[in-house]
């Protein structure tokens, strides 16, 4: 055999070989697969399907527990399945280790992390022999501190633990509750937080120039179980603890209710009923603001992000600037600062120079856009940074915010709730044990909570140990953090969010109307003043959440200002002829209104080249008088020309409906039967002259021919 036959021998063994081993490894997934993927089939459907009890803790006693007490939980467990589970029992199950930070805490509560901790001897209860489907039963769980064996000072992860026992003394598990226990057994070692905790009064401003209310929402959630008395009742007890926020708007329009008020309902407008629920309101803010921390939030809230935009930063500053002095107005005591709070804590650099140049005592930024990279919780104060303007910075706690601003119906949300915050606390400061710090939360200017949540959330920081509730200006007062902090990028969310151009180019363009209505209407700053403040109110970020709402507002100042200018308006029309090729267009400009206007005209012809005129100066209209403009003027041509006659503001702006006319002149007729005339009298001429040679003609014809000089008849 040759040596290339042999080696083809040898690659054909070699492919059969191969084949061989492939259809054996083939064969052994093939095995492997009917064994395993039944069983990760089996194991996702089981992760998938939730557990048949649901387990609802809704106390835990005491707050801070120390060595020598007893630990008490109760709640119920929910059968909410479709089968009878028998035999259920609960008991209690602790973590071994304390939590190792505060990402742990949120893995936790959001479900990415499902820790199970260990089960406490002698806390199972007597069984429940059958929990039918639809059932609830009470549980109560106690045990001594000392029984838990807890090690160092920490948060310490608790489960409720349910299980079923068929009979057969098989337990199984049918659900877990989690919820958490700060254990510093020891109060001289316990590490102490600051904590500023806002208390927003705000509320969407829907109130037209007339102080007319667009909705009924303000009278709702100032009466009894409405969203800003809850705020008011359940806070005005610990009113020292907390920082209060007023919007100047609110103020204002609630102590206008109070000596009655309008509001719109459908198509027609009724009278308030809610003014005596206004006055208990506001002198319950009155009463808690002069014993309290109280600073002003910018007039009606604006969306600074969205004016900035739309190029209406003025707005901002003025929103800004005059917040204080209106909420002491309002108030009757002292609010000697703002706090700038663009919606959300969200911010853009042009934004943040913006509200800098205002000079608020400070600006509120999240703390998940304004954030430090360090591995512990700097104090929520910092400077901002050079690039974005001067100034100071209040850094909200993002995670303890969402706490606060978070849905709590049932008295298990609320106590897991609390529980969150009070192990948030603490592991802030078991981070740095021998640097005091203070952090903030701030809930959502349109703060909706509910009295049980709102009254847990402020006993628990006010009673445990290693919460020091401070206001405001107290962390303002201090030294701000040296901790780098950077500015990241304004979320695309929020933009999405923000009131977009259009909505603010309409705000732009009424306010442009308001203007031309100062200059044209004497007397009229008292009335544009409050259009203007109507407008200001239609910036709100509350508006966010109702557009439609927002865009009546504008509506209504724009009516408002159409209805002003109707008053004033050009009468004169049809067709003008001058004497000549220049004379004078004679305008009649009738004012309706109470009040003189000062006006001028603009001009508009077609074709324009055939007109001219001389600057017109503006007029004075009296009240309830017409007065007649003569604007001098050149025609070019002998046909009539088309004119636009429009009113104008003194600066040149046109309001009002255009008036149609048509100028002539008289002077092409004259020129043209001069001409005839004239022509007229050559032709006469040339047909005298043209008959004197007629008659001179005959007379010689009719003569003898005389003789020739030289010459004889014969």
């Amino acid at each position: 055999m040759t040596r290339a036959g042999e080696q083809s021998r040898a690659r054909q063994a070699g492919v059969t070989r191969a084949g061989r081993t492939r259809r054996a490894a083939l064969s052994v997934l093939v095995v492997l697969a009917a064994v395993i993927l039944p069983s990760a089939i089996t194991s996702s459907v089981a992760a998938e399907t939730p557990p048949p009890v649901t387990i609802a803790i809704t106390s835990l006693t005491p707050l801070a527990p120390l060595a020598t007490d007893t630990l008490t939980l109760t709640g119920t467990v929910a059968n909410t399945s479709g089968e009878t589970v028998l035999g259920v029992t609960v008991r209690l199950r602790v973590g071994g280790e304390p939590l190792a930070d505060r990402k742990t805490l949120v893995d936790i509560s959001n479900g990415t992390s499902s820790p199970n901790g260990s089960g406490v001897g002698g806390t199972r209860t007597p069984p429940i022999a059958d929990l039918r489907p639809g059932q609830t039963a009470p549980f109560i769980l106690t045990v001594p501190m000392a029984t838990l064996a807890l090690g160092s000072a920490g948060v310490y992860l608790l489960a409720v633990e349910a299980q079923s026992d068929p009979g057969d003394g098989n337990l199984t598990r049918v659900g877990l509750g989690r919820t958490f226990l700060p254990w510093l057994p020891s109060p001289a070692e316990t590490p102490v937080t600051g904590l500023v905790t806002l208390w927003p009064l705000t509320d969407t401003p829907a109130v037209d120039s007339d102080g007319v209310l667009l909705n009924d929402q303000i009278p709702r959630d100032v009466s009894p179980g409405g969203r800003l008395r809850v705020l008011v009742d359940a806070g005005s007890p610990h009113g020292s603890a907390l920082t209060w926020l007023v919007d100047p708007a609110l103020l204002e329009t609630v102590d206008a209710m109070t000596s009655g008020y309008r509001v719109h309902e459908g198509n027609q407008l009724v009278a308030g009923t809610a003014s005596d629920q206004a006055a208990t309101w506001l002198d319950a803010v009155r009463r808690v603001t002069a014993q309290s921390a109280v600073l002003a939030l910018p007039y009606a809230c604006p969306d600074d992000v969205a004016l900035v935009r739309g190029s209406m930063v003025r707005e901002v500053v003025r929103a800004i600037t005059s917040a204080a002095p209106r909420s002491s107005a309002t108030l009757r005591h002292p609010v000697v600062s703002t706090l700038a709070w663009p919606d959300n804590g969200f911010v853009d650099e042009p934004t943040l120079r913006a509200i800098s140049d205002a000079a608020p005592l400070a600006v509120l930024v999240s703390g998940s856009q304004l954030r430090s990279e360090s591995d512990f919780t700097p104090t929520g104060l910092t400077t901002l940074p050079s690039s974005v303007g001067s100034g100071t910075a209040v850094i909200s706690d993002p995670a303890l915010s969402s706490i606060a601003a978070g849905t709590h119906e049932s008295a298990a949300d609320i106590l897991q709730a609390r529980q969150r915050l009070i192990s948030d606390l603490a592991l802030i400061g078991l981070e740095l044990p021998a640097t005091q710090r203070t952090v903030v939360i701030a809930p959502p200017l349109q703060w909706s909570s509910n009295s049980a949540f709102l009254t847990e959330m402020l006993t628990a920081i006010t009673t445990v140990p290693w919460v020091r509730p401070t206001s405001l200006p107290a962390l303002l007062g201090a030294e701000p953090s040296s901790v780098p902090r950077t500015l990241k990028p304004y979320p695309s969310s929020a933009t999405k969010a923000e009131l977009n151009s259009d909505y603010v180019s309409r705000i732009a363009a009424a306010q442009t109307s308001t203007t031309l209505v100062s200059d044209v209407i004497a007397g009229s700053a008292v009335t544009t003043a409050a259009i203007n403040e109507s407008l200001a109110r239609s910036a709100s970020s509350a508006f966010r959440a109702d557009r439609a709402l927002g865009l009546a507002l504008i509506a209504s100042a724009r009516a408002d200002v159409s209805r002003m200018l109707s008053g004033v308006r050009i009468v004169s029309k049809g067709s003008v002829t001058l004497p000549g090729d220049t004379g004078f267009i004679p305008i009649s400009i009738a004012n309706t209104l109470d009040s003189p206007v000062t006006v001028s005209l603009s001009i508009q012809a077609t074709p324009s080249v055939r007109l001219s005129t001389s600057a017109i100066e503006p007029v004075t209209v009296p009240a309830q008088s017409t007065t007649l403009v003569e604007v001098p003027a050149r025609v070019t041509g002998s046909d009539p020309v088309s004119l636009t006659v429009r009113l104008t503001a003194p600066g040149g702006a046109a309001f009002g409906a255009p008036a149609q006319m048509q100028v002539g002149s008289s002077a092409y007729s004259r020129a043209a039967a001069w001409v005839v005339g004239a022509a007229f009298a050559v032709l006469v001429i040339l047909l005298l002259i043209n008959a004197g040679r007629r008659v001179r003609g005959s007379t010689h014809r009719g003569r003898p021919a005389p003789p020739v000089d030289g010459t004889m008849d014969e």
